[in-house]
């Protein structure tokens, strides 16, 4: 039994310790990949591990770090091998930072014997929280060298990791077929969404290359939008990355039980994505392609009309969306995609 005294200063003390604690939990639960490969090493103008909700494209596209430089590091990804990334809720926990503790096997945090998994459930305080609440993550490839020409439509998701966030050395698998890039590097980005708690959307970018001996292989096809098995046809071949939470966000919002993720409810199997390199796609559609215009808008709008009526079974909600702020961030994204890439 907890007995909490009725004096005002030991209440006050006791609710800012619960505050705190809780605090903690939800930062501990923002997570980002960490090599010196990604954009912004060492110099970031905030944490790239805070998640990326309710903003214009410009803010959330690469968390806006497109005009800082890596820490001068490519990562070579062998393609038919497992490349093994550092996921921690700071620098500070990985093989690049000073810890100042020990870190257990599943910790990306100092957080104790309940480390991991991370956002998969409610109660983070659970001896041994439901691996099968987590909705996984992902690695994207854009054949671009420079990160400033990358657009929504360049991305393909080439690996998934059911099991994600869970441990801090995270392994994905590179498809054995994988193309090199065509120019002196590739752009690939990191993509995580949270399964329970706030719905929070994770982008972290970063130069990369594909290590591959055999040549004259087949190139990536046209990925198209992943949807919701719960509603649509599973969509087969290359995948977009899911785009959520944020304004021109091409995600469909299904209630808190159905929430985007790198699972197999929204067509993605765990381990390399071996079907990128058919070159066949899902038959053009307004239900699989993603445009910079209204599919986009009325997507987001029809999310803020569902969320106004539905409780929040997983203590949380996307956030609102302004649809002025919409037009604008949406006008803005067109006016970039003319200019870097033609949409699909």
């Amino acid at each position: 039994m907890i007995l909490i005294s009725r004096h005002p200063s030991m209440m006050s003390f006791f609710l800012s310790a619960l505050v705190a604690c809780f605090f903690f939990q939800l930062v501990a639960a923002h997570m980002s990949i960490f090599t010196p490969a990604m954009y912004g090493w060492m110099n970031w103008p905030d944490d790239p591990q805070s998640p990326l909700v309710n903003l214009p494209f410009d803010q959330w596209w690469f968390r806006g770090y497109m005009d800082l430089p890596t820490g001068g590091q490519v990562e070579q990804l062998t393609a038919g091998g497992v490349f093994t990334a550092e996921i921690a809720c700071n620098v500070a926990w990985t093989k690049y930072g000073a810890r100042t503790s020990e870190l257990g096997p599943r910790d990306a945090c100092p957080s104790g014997d309940n480390a991991g998994p991370y956002h998969s459930s409610l109660d983070p305080t659970e001896p041994l929280p439901d691996i099968n609440g987590v909705s996984g993550c992902a690695l994207a490839i854009a054949d671009v060298d420079d990160v400033k020409k990358v657009t929504m439509n360049d991305l393909t998701v080439f690996s998934v990791n059911h099991t994600c966030v869970y441990r801090r050395e995270t392994d994905f698998q590179i498809p054995a077929a994988m193309p090199k890039c065509s120019g002196s590097k590739c752009i690939c980005v990191w993509l995580w969404l949270a399964n329970y708690g706030q719905a929070n959307f994770y982008m972290t970018g970063f130069d990369c290359a594909i290590v591959q001996s055999q040549t004259n292989l087949p190139a990536i096809g046209t990925p198209q939008r992943a949807l919701w098995t719960g509603k649509y046809e599973a969509v087969s071949g290359p995948k977009l990355p899911i785009y959520a939470y944020n304004d021109g966000s091409t995600a469909e919002w299904f209630g808190n039980d159905a929430r985007p993720g790198y699972h197999a409810s929204y067509g993605f199997q765990d381990g390399a994505q071996d079907d990128i390199f058919t070159g066949s796609t899902v038959a053009a559609s307004a239900s699989t392609n993603v445009e910079a215009g209204n599919s986009s808008l009325s997507i987001t709008q029809n999310i803020s009309a569902q969320i106004q009526s539905e409780g929040s079974s997983r203590n949380s909600e996307p956030p609102s969306r302004n649809a002025a702020v919409q037009q604008r961030a949406l006008k803005s994204h067109r006016r970039s995609q003319s200019k870097r890439s033609r949409p699909i």
